[in-house]
């Protein structure tokens, strides 16, 4: 019984703490960069970071926004999660982009945000909000060449 009750709770576990299911931007940019690197601000506080990591969401957003652009050299494309907010109430995201010359100069930045109230459970509202910040930031990139 107690090996029963351990697998279940290994299982339920692994499934709270599953990866967020991000989808690129459609349609694809026709913008490319070197790379692509997505990270938290430092202010962030530590539940929020660890709540991120848990979900993996910097890598499935990393890999979202790799996917929805074309592969170049030169310039490269820096997400930097600014605020992040999981729990009772809304769940909500910030992020700011910046395309970044092979010598380090900042050629140009866009911000996005997201909020749902949407009575999902949490990993769930994480991925709508993390999926929205990848589209906005995909089109944002995208206006004005």
């Amino acid at each position: 019984m107690r090996t029963v009750i351990a697998i279940a709770l290994g299982v339920l576990l692994s499934a709270c703490s599953a990866a967020v299911p991000l989808q690129p931007a459609s349609p694809k940019s026709e913008l490319g960069w070197s790379g692509v690197s997505v990270t938290t601000v430092e202010a962030l506080e530590g539940d929020k970071k660890e709540r991120l990591d848990r979900h993996q969401v910097i890598p499935a957003m990393t890999g979202a926004l790799e996917k929805s652009f074309q592969t170049a050299g030169g310039e490269s494309l820096r997400v930097a999660i600014t605020q992040f907010r999981v729990g009772w109430g809304p769940t909500r995201m910030h992020a700011t982009a910046e395309v970044v010359s092979a010598d380090g100069a900042v050629l140009k930045k866009v911000d996005a945000d997201s909020t749902t109230i949407r009575k999902h459970i949490k990993w769930k509202r994480i991925r709508v909000v993390a999926q929205d910040i990848v589209n906005k930031l995909v089109q944002g990139l995208g206006a004005d060449g």
